[in-house]
Formats: C-alpha cells, sequence, structure tokens
C-alpha cells in the first residue's frame, strides 16, 4: 500500500499527512503513492524506541556550548 493512501485514511489536513507520511519515504527510492512505502513508515515507527518523538524539549540554557568550556573559571594552559 502506498503511504499517501495510509495516511489519508486517518487524516484530513494536506499538511500533517506529508510530515507523516515523509518517514515512509526519506532514504528510500521510493514515493509517496509507491507500492510498500507503507511498510517502511511501520517497520521505521516499530525499531524506533521513540516513534513519536522527545516528550519535551531542553532548555536553551541547559546545555553547555561545545565552544565554551564546561567551567568557565577554568584557565587554560
Amino acid at each position: 500500500m502506498a503511504v499517501a493512501d495510509f495516511v489519508a485514511e486517518f487524516f484530513e489536513t494536506e499538511l500533517l499527512r506529508a510530515v507523516l507520511a515523509a518517514r515512509g519515504i526519506f532514504g528510500t527510492a521510493l514515493g509517496p503513492w509507491s507500492a510498500g512505502s507503507t511498510a517502511v513508515l511501520l517497520l521505521r515507527a516499530a525499531a524506533d524506541a521513540h516513534p513519536v518523538g522527545a516528550a519535551s524539549f531542553p532548555a536553551a540554557d541547559s546545555a553547555p556550548s561545545p565552544a565554551r568550556s564546561p567551567n568557565p573559571q577554568t584557565s587554560r594552559r
């Protein structure tokens, strides 16, 4: 089954359909109307430890920047 048909059965808006169907075609030589693209979508969702993504986003200040030292008082030698 084509992933475009699969997501159209459950969702009405084109933007939401496109976002969900994209996971079934990224990294393949398939298009949204290709047979078997739904299988790719379902297999990727089944194999993913977090199929719907992160439940929250970290605050911008919580992660240290790689360019900064973790301890600003440390002098470089």
